[in-house]
């Protein structure tokens, strides 16, 4: 983004911003909070982005979180009343418990450990942020189980386990396409 001078432009723009709010007293009471609301937005996209940049890639691990993710919601959803519950979602997970035989048969289990065990000592070592006390507490467990086991997880090895989980997937891609 600096490369491009986007931020020298975004920059640019908002001083032209602040001089045009400030020229009529009626624009400053309808827009006078817009820049410090958008700051206070980013400021809190950049205080979570390290610990939402591994939730995200621990959500995209394994296809077995997908379905996780799936049985909880299908497990919060019957504690509704049966006129609010969601039928897209049963049928998901009916989808889901269909395609659990081959999900598990492609499995790489020991890649999966190990990228999880990566990401939960990245988690475990991010400083403390309010209401992430799950991914927290796992990554702490995780800690304090395998003090003993080496820090870091080398890049060789990670890329490799990336690698194997995406030829596993083109695989089953490829064989389903060649059973239709």
């Amino acid at each position: 983004m600096r490369r491009f001078g986007v931020i020298d432009q975004k920059r640019t723009e908002e001083t032209a911003f602040t001089r045009w709010l400030s020229a009529n007293p009626d624009r400053q009471k309808k827009y006078g909070e817009v820049l410090p609301s958008l700051q206070k937005a980013y400021d809190e996209l950049t205080r979570t982005a390290q610990r939402d940049l591994i939730v995200q890639q621990v959500a995209e691990l394994s296809d077995l979180f997908q379905i996780l993710s799936i049985v909880n919601r299908v497990a919060a959803d019957k504690a509704k009343p049966q006129a609010d519950r969601n039928a897209t979602l049963a049928m998901t997970a009916i989808r889901a418990r269909g395609a659990l035989p081959e999900i598990l048969a492609e499995r790489n289990a020991a890649s999966e450990r190990a990228l999880l065990a990566f990401f939960l000592r990245k988690a475990a070592d991010l400083p403390a942020v309010k209401n992430w006390t799950p991914l927290r507490s796992y990554s702490e467990i995780y800690k304090a189980k395998h003090a003993s086991a080496p820090k870091k997880i080398s890049r060789a090895r990670l890329r490799k386990a990336r690698t194997l989980q995406r030829q596993n997937r083109l695989r089953t891609v490829r064989e389903n396409a060649g059973s239709t």
